[in-house]
């Protein structure tokens, strides 16, 4: 078996058994255009983003809440008293306000609240009530 020779060695020797195409006429267009090229500036990125526009305010229904200020057990005097109590002195604890009745033997007395710096605050003071037909009544 014969040894072949690689394309390299037949291309440096000029044997080549690879057949030569005949020359293609060249457009001088083409050869201008490969030589200079156009070059075209750069297309720099345009960033579009929506405005942030904020959804309008919207606020709680204004209710009006009708105050209870009827002395569900004649407490106001021993509610008032408690709240002294815990206050600490008579100048903090205001007039009467309202009261909630929390169950049926159960009720929070308010009172406004007189201390500096607490302006719209409250004083609490739950009174309890042993049982219906009892008269002694318990400030929490």
């Amino acid at each position: 078996m014969a040894k072949k020779k690689s394309l390299f060695k037949k291309l440096r020797k000029g044997s080549s058994s690879l057949v030569a195409e005949p020359e293609a006429p060249v457009d001088e267009a083409i050869l201008e255009e490969i030589a200079h090229p156009k070059v075209q500036a750069p297309v720099t990125p345009i960033i579009v983003r929506k405005p942030y526009i904020a959804p309008k305010k919207t606020y709680p229904a204004v209710t009006d809440i009708e105050i209870n200020k009827t002395d569900i057990f004649g407490a106001v005097d021993i509610a008032k008293q408690a709240a002294i109590e815990d206050a600490g002195k008579s100048d903090y604890v205001g007039d009467f306000y309202s009261v909630d009745s929390d169950e049926e033997r159960i009720a929070t007395y308010l009172f406004e609240a007189k201390l500096p710096g607490y302006v719209g605050w409250r004083w609490g003071v739950t009174v309890a009530k042993v049982d219906e037909v009892a008269s002694q009544l318990f400030a929490m």
